[in-house]
């Protein structure tokens, strides 16, 4: 074979190659996107996250990811921190084989919280969201030793995701804590919408699930300390009235329970 002709069937055979390999992902999308999310998932946040389903369309990105759950960590009783029945999205499929891949929008749907706090004082979202921190930080660091050592790197290889719009809708929490003297609590958990998670060029799966979680643990720590402190400061007035007469005892506890209504993650 002339050199002419062996040059172009190794371009054929590559052709061939990339085609094989793009209907690969392609029809097996659903199965790769859930594996991936279930080990990207299980290393960040230092826990087993798993899914029940996965349906994606490679032609138009809409999809839908059903049952992905987040265990307790290690010091906190077996079963879920995070229940999420059910993840509204949509792809951008022009990137879905580039990097990043741009996801529209997610629209997470009436998630379940299952707060708790140890021994320690430390509760099961802030050790999910520290483990996190800390697997951003150490992707961080290997991006950038990546792009020390390679000339014109634009980074690590690992696929960077740009998220442009996330709503958590709905959704409620019941909780456990020392706070409440061993008392639990429900409460519905508050919305949340960001734009831009990652920014233009993307980030680590783990620097955006950072960014989510801190932003979500915060709204959802207003709720438990406003739950908290409700309970307090009600059972201190409950003491304090009894000893007052009827009515003016009544009308003081109205007052207090208008208040914390009005506070977030107060009685409706």
């Amino acid at each position: 074979m002339n050199p002419t002709r062996k040059i172009l069937a190794s371009a054929a055979a590559i052709g061939v190659a990339l085609v094989v390999l793009v209907l690969y992902l392609l029809t097996n999308l659903d199965a790769i996107v859930k594996r991936e999310i279930e080990r990207y998932g299980t290393r960040i946040t230092g826990t087993t996250v798993s899914i029940e389903s996965v349906e994606i369309s490679p032609t138009s990105g809409d999809g839908t990811i059903r049952g992905l759950r987040i265990a307790n960590p290690p010091g906190f009783a077996a079963g879920s921190a995070f229940e999420l029945e059910e993840i509204q999205l949509k792809i951008d499929p022009s990137t879905l084989t580039g990097n990043p891949v741009v996801v529209e929008k997610v629209i997470v749907v009436s998630p379940k919280l299952h707060y708790a706090m140890n021994g320690l004082g430390k509760s099961n979202v802030r050790s999910i969201l520290d483990n996190v921190k800390r697997s951003g930080s150490q992707d961080a660091t290997s991006t950038a030793s990546n792009s020390a050592n390679t000339a014109n790197s634009t980074g690590s290889d690992e696929t960077r995701i740009a998220i442009r719009y996330l709503s958590f809708q709905g959704g409620e929490m019941d909780a456990s804590s020392h706070l409440l003297g061993g008392q639990s609590f429900e409460a519905s958990l508050p919305g949340l919408t960001m734009h831009a998670i990652g920014g233009a060029r993307g980030a680590s799966p783990a620097a955006v699930g950072s960014e989510i979680l801190a932003a979500y643990g915060a709204k959802v720590a207003i709720v438990v300390a406003t739950k908290a402190l409700e309970k307090t400061v009600k059972s201190q007035v409950k003491q304090a009235t009894d000893l007052l007469p009827g009515s003016t005892g009544k009308a003081l506890g109205g007052v207090i329970d208008d208040v914390f209504k009005l506070l977030p993650g107060g009685e409706d």
